[in-house]
């Protein structure tokens, strides 16, 4: 789970806790520009047996640092752990590998939108246009009224440069009335389900919040952690 400065909108929240909400990042952390990346900081000493996102979100790291075998070591891990993996740790995985395209296309049931999504954005981090569209393609082959992907897939064309791609993605999504949805992450604190999104300071434990993301901040700083911003979702006008 990677902490960005956004604060929370409940949903549903019980009585406010006397003390701050206790944040449980992922198993491991590695700066994206350490130069040093197949080295991770240990932030919990080992996840709960039903922490699946925090193995993934592990395992996704060392796959974003082109690192397959502490990827694959880390899901072995996860295994030994009785950590049950979902469709997104075996796509994830796979990405790397190069065999993710084909473990879809065999799937005895028809792969859904997020699936496909985990694997773009694996496209994304390997600049890997052509599967991209192959992806893309499929997708409206097996959904052709859906709407989820194509801010992605216009990223994945800006992020090499391929302006003309970016730029015909988003005014296909014009010509079909598609708006690009809020994005945000969740917590649950206390059976409470908190939404998380950008620049909001409405959560009644704001203070306490930017608190810890000023604390995590620092830390990271002093273990050189440099933000990356090649991630950063581009706008593209026709």
């Amino acid at each position: 789970m990677i902490l960005t400065t956004c604060i929370a909108t409940p949903t549903h929240h019980p009585d406010p806790p006397k003390q701050p909400p206790q944040i449980h990042p992922p198993s491991t952390f590695s700066p994206p520009n350490n130069p040093n990346k197949n080295q991770t900081l240990s932030l919990k000493h080992k996840p709960n047996s039903n922490q699946t996102v925090s193995w993934t979100s592990s395992i996704s790291h060392h796959c974003k640092n082109n690192n397959f075998l502490k990827a694959a070591s880390e899901f072995i891990q996860m295994l030994e752990a009785e950590v049950e993996p979902n469709h997104i740790t075996l796509i994830t995985l796979l990405s790397l590998a190069g065999e993710a395209w084909d473990v879809i296309k065999k799937m005895p049931m028809m792969p859904n939108e997020v699936v496909l999504g985990s694997l773009l954005a694996a496209c994304r981090t390997q600049g890997d246009v052509e599967l991209a569209e192959k992806v893309m393609k499929y997708q409206v082959e097996l959904y052709p009224g859906g709407d989820s992907n194509y801010v992605l897939f216009s990223n994945i064309y800006a992020a090499v440069g391929k302006w003309d791609g970016a730029s015909k993605v988003r005014r296909e999504m014009k010509e079909r009335g598609l708006q690009k949805n809020l994005a945000f992450s969740s917590i649950e604190i206390d059976s409470g389900i908190h939404k998380f999104v950008s620049g909001d300071k409405y959560h009644e434990e704001n203070d306490y919040i930017y608190s810890a993301l000023e604390l995590l901040s620092f830390e990271l700083h002093l273990y050189g952690y440099v933000p990356d911003f090649s991630g950063k979702e581009s706008d593209v006008d026709d």
